[in-house]
């Protein structure tokens, strides 16, 4: 438990066996998760986000969201507007929603579904605060 969140006296417990972390525990841990958190239910999946500027896209291929990111389609015009593409193989976390928030309305989720919902309900919920 971090520091700044103990309340109250903790117990100390004593004779407890220290069991050491498998060598690749923390590797493995973060492979596929933006920051610490594995939501319950959560499965690995392919994200697609599409980058709203020029600037934007420079950015997010610089300064990578997550180590599996890939770019799918460089920042362009297309049929459907213009855009670019970028994919990240995890599971989705509260982390990663806040991630993508901090870049406004320069990222847009596409898929999946479930994820963009969650951003929707995140930003719903954050425009009440500034009704």
């Amino acid at each position: 438990m971090a520091i700044d969140r103990i309340e109250g006296n903790p117990t100390v417990v004593e004779d407890v066996e220290y069991i050491a972390t498998p060598a690749s525990f923390y590797k493995d841990y973060f492979a596929s998760i933006v920051g610490v958190t594995h939501e319950a239910g959560e499965k690995e999946e392919t994200i697609v986000i599409h980058t709203k500027s020029k600037y934007m896209h420079g950015l997010i291929k610089t300064k990578p969201i997550h180590k599996t990111q890939q770019e799918v389609k460089p920042f362009g015009d297309y049929a459907n507007g213009s855009y670019g593409e970028i994919t990240l193989q995890l599971k989705p976390n509260r982390e990663l929603r806040g991630k993508i928030l901090t870049y406004g309305s320069q990222l847009e989720v596409v898929a999946p579904a479930s994820l963009r919902n969650k951003i929707k309900d995140d930003i719903e919920a954050l425009l009440q605060h500034y009704k």
